[in-house]
């Protein structure tokens, strides 16, 4: 597994297993394979109801807690200083875990303040139950905020959507320049990736897959993913894109496709 350094130090795997829509024993079969094949980055949500589902998987597995990253998520809703504390706990108690690697904001929300937002994530760290914090959905006028209001508490990551058709670059400078790691949820775009005749003709002068060449494409732009699966055939062709290289004139090509086709937009969404 490749490992990116987080800003306060922590490694945070390259490739994680997304869960969104996992449920049930389907999500407790696919965590516990996933980590038999190798996967240590896992990523849920207190809004995809599936973390005590994971946490079943985290007590079955015979993998240490102390080789796996687990990344969680609070509700846009749910941020006041005392309701983060809350949730936490609720997260941990579901995980079955004593801590969370990372705790993100799942949505930025402006009619509750980041300060207060941080203070509790303050608390949290001071108890040694979260050892990263970061946001979701976040840009980079939101970012901004967090930044000011961020109480001490480093920034480490922000989970975006991106793909070859949301190649969210000027996102990915900036956060760079604030060493705050970008992590891309929705990566092969929903599947709409494997049809695409550039990424087709690109996976074949690799031997590869176009789901490999975005998930290399990402890895080598200094971008985590989570790309979610719940076969094993699938689990292992994302794992083995770590073995994959492209070179810079097909980082080009992917490059290229952006056309700023946002997958996920509710409605209450700033972007």
């Amino acid at each position: 597994m490749e490992y990116f350094t987080l800003t306060n130090g922590c490694k945070m795997p390259a490739l994680g297993l997304g869960t969104w829509k996992l449920n049930g024993a389907e999500c407790t079969n696919t965590v516990i394979n996933a980590i038999e094949m190798g996967y240590t980055h896992i990523d849920t949500a207190s809004a995809y109801n599936n973390e005590a589902d994971i946490g079943v998987a985290l007590r079955e597995t015979s993998l240490k807690r102390t080789s796996l990253f687990i990344t969680t998520k609070i509700w846009y809703d749910r941020l006041s200083r005392f309701d983060v504390e809350n949730e936490c706990g609720k997260s941990l108690q579901k995980l079955r875990t004593d801590y969370i690697d990372l705790l993100l904001i799942h949505w930025p929300n402006k009619n509750i303040s980041l300060r207060d937002t941080f203070q509790g994530f303050v608390r949290l760290f001071e108890k040694k139950l979260v050892r990263s914090f970061g946001v979701s959905n976040f840009t980079i006028a939101h970012i901004n905020e967090a930044l000011k209001a961020s109480s001490g508490i480093p920034v480490c990551v922000n989970q975006v959507e991106f793909h070859p058709f949301l190649n969210q670059s000027e996102l990915l400078s900036y956060c760079n320049s604030k060493q705050i790691r970008l992590t891309a949820y929705a990566p092969v775009a929903r599947g709409s990736a494997l049809k695409n005749p550039v990424l087709l003709q690109i996976a074949g002068q690799c031997g590869a897959t176009p789901v490999q060449c975005c998930l290399a494409w990402l890895r080598q732009k200094g971008v985590a993913a989570i790309p979610k699966s719940s076969s094993d055939p699938h689990l292992k062709e994302n794992l083995q894109s770590l073995n994959l290289t492209l070179s810079q004139e097909q980082m080009a090509q992917i490059d290229a496709l952006d056309r700023g086709e946002r997958l996920v937009n509710p409605e209450w969404a700033e972007f």
